[in-house]
């Protein structure tokens, strides 16, 4: 008896460079090629322009996602996988790498407090 072929799962990404952060989906068998396409043409960049990385491993075009580790059962909506993104430099293969600037944190010194002006209406 044959077994249905397995079909391709949706996997939820988080791509992060610096303070940008795109939310997409797609499914595991997509290529790295092609998911470059899809942030390229959101940011408005060649897509041989975008690097990807994954765990600290920079993510070969050829290879579909689940090869690069990321599946179904771990990037989920509600605790999609962080792909870092860096982009290349004026026509040099050197990458602007910018380290992603994290949400938030609990040091007080990075709460920013608003001031209330308050301001008399000149009108009487």
């Amino acid at each position: 008896m044959q077994q249905p072929p397995q079909s391709s799962q949706d996997v939820y990404l988080m791509i992060r460079r610096a303070k940008l952060t795109i939310f997409t989906d797609v499914i595991e068998t997509t290529t790295v090629l092609e998911l470059k396409k899809i942030i390229a043409s959101i940011i408005k960049i060649d897509p041989q322009d975008v690097q990807l990385a994954y765990n600290n491993q920079s993510m070969e075009d050829v290879k579909r996602l689940q090869e690069c580790g990321i599946s179904s059962k771990d990037a989920r909506p509600q605790t999609p996988v962080q792909i870092a993104l860096s982009i290349k430099k004026n026509d040099s293969d050197e990458l602007d790498k910018d380290d992603i600037v994290p949400y938030s944190s609990n040091s007080s010194d990075d709460i920013i407090q608003p001031s209330v002006v308050h301001q008399q209406d000149s009108r009487g």
